[in-house]
């Protein structure tokens, strides 16, 4: 397996989204890097419906999120449900780590299965004493860590589509450290996603405004997961992308859990009711479950139909979870929102059709 097949494999194995433009449009499907096997055949209907349930399954999981924090009518029932803690940063990290409790041994067990490998590459590069690869793969988790930590706060802080709309800026960061910002066609795709950007942050038509410090999450966000998908590309060109992200998935429950107990947003901090301890370990539960859905789904899905095609789709995530979270919670965005999420959702689209950008190999 190449280096860019990794790269392209990891970009699309990870936390939120298919990045657009990734460097080479089909996926590994060897186990062992040196030893090549012919590629499956492609399909693309199986494909595209399972890279369809990945994206179902991640709005699903910012819609319950967005429940955690906020009392909902769910599906239209007149008893509210969730509200169990209220939208702190404190908050989001006790969340995040009851998610990564389910999601990481859960990984472990299905990443051996689809690379039996994965432990031995793991023990392999710990004796190789690599450590500007293990400063990578830290630096990688962090900013992954530091990701999530705020798109849980937003989606408690804003509508879950708007949320997801502004994290989208993450292929225009791409973008701008890339070499290819150039051209009339980028500079369209660029006014694209920034316009949807503004729209989606303009107040509605209520008399409250938008939450401030949840546009500024979704954006940090945003800006975290671009830096996570560039340390983890560059990762794969030693490593194969399940261990990367099992390692990965691993520094986030570890600094979720550190998190928890520092004194400006331990767990002194989180005032939670007892009688709402048990609601919130299901929703861990939950929010894993989906988690581990999206990941199968998605991994399974681009082997099927190549993640340029898969890249398209992953596009449609705000509008699919403002869907979701319409019928869910009856969650209604006003014109500019849905407007600005179209903007975004065309923009990234566009991004995913740029030709592949090749990275200079290694000698």
């Amino acid at each position: 397996m190449d280096d860019d097949n990794n790269a392209d494999l990891v970009s699309n194995t990870s936390e939120q989204s298919l990045p657009p433009t990734p460097p080479n449009p089909e996926p590994p499907t060897t186990i062992s890097p040196s030893h090549p096997q012919p590629q499956p055949p492609k399909q693309p209907l199986i494909g595209l419906g399972l890279v369809l349930l990945s994206l179902l399954a991640l709005s699903f999981e910012n819609v319950v999120v967005h429940i955690i924090f906020n009392p909902s009518s769910v599906i239209g029932v007149s008893v509210p449900v969730g509200g169990f803690i209220v939208p702190t940063l404190s908050n989001s990290l006790l969340i995040l780590w009851l998610r990564m409790l389910v999601v990481v041994p859960l990984i472990a067990i299905l990443g051996t299965y689809f690379y039996p490998a994965v432990w031995r590459d793991i023990g392999q590069n710990l004796q190789s004493k690599n450590w500007r690869l293990f400063a990578n793969l830290f630096c990688s988790g962090f900013v992954l860590f530091l990701s999530k930590v705020l798109i849980f706060l937003a989606l408690g802080l804003i509508a879950p589509g708007v949320a997801v709309t502004i994290f989208f800026l993450y292929p225009i960061i791409l973008l701008l450290l890339s070499d290819r910002f150039t051209g009339s066609k980028n500079f369209l795709i660029f006014s694209s996603i920034m316009v949807g950007f503004v729209l989606s942050t303009l107040p509605s038509s209520s008399n409250e405004d938008i939450s401030r410090l949840g546009i500024m999450a979704a954006a940090g966000s945003g800006i975290a997961f671009a830096l996570h998908l560039m340390l983890m590309q560059t990762s794969a060109k030693k490593l194969h992308p399940i261990p990367i992200l099992w390692i990965n998935l691993a520094i986030v429950l570890v600094l979720s859990a550190l998190s928890l107990v520092l004194p400006w947003s331990g767990l002194w901090n989180l005032n939670i009711e007892p009688t709402h301890l048990p609601s919130l370990m299901i929703s861990g539960l939950v929010l894993g479950g989906a988690t581990l859905l999206s990941y199968l789904f998605n991994y399974i899905g681009i082997a099927k139909i190549g993640a340029a095609k898969a890249s398209v789709v992953g596009a449609t995530l705000p509008g699919l979870t403002s869907v979701l979270a319409l019928i869910l919670i009856q969650s209604t965005l006003q014109i500019p929102q849905i407007l600005g999420i179209v903007f975004v959702t065309l923009g990234v689209a566009a991004l995913s059709f740029q030709p592949p950008h090749h990275s200079p190999k290694r000698n």
